[in-house]
């Protein structure tokens, strides 16, 4: 015997976007994003190599 299906049907909305116009501003957008994520990083990295923390100590310094 096959199972009754008693759940609601729901419909789901097409999320394929179609539009080319929309689908270019969408990917120039997060391109965008992307290389301000890629300048942040890069300029800490650095900011971090040009000013050590007081609790660093010089990287000529020999530990042991």
């Amino acid at each position: 015997m096959p199972a009754s299906d008693n759940s609601p049907s729901v419909s789901v909305p097409d999320a394929t976007i179609h539009d080319p116009h929309q689908r270019r501003a969408i990917l120039i957008a997060v391109c965008i994003a992307l290389m301000a994520v890629i300048a942040s990083v890069s300029g800490l990295n650095v900011a971090s190599r040009r000013s050590p923390s007081p609790s660093t100590p010089p990287q000529n310094t020999v530990s042991g």
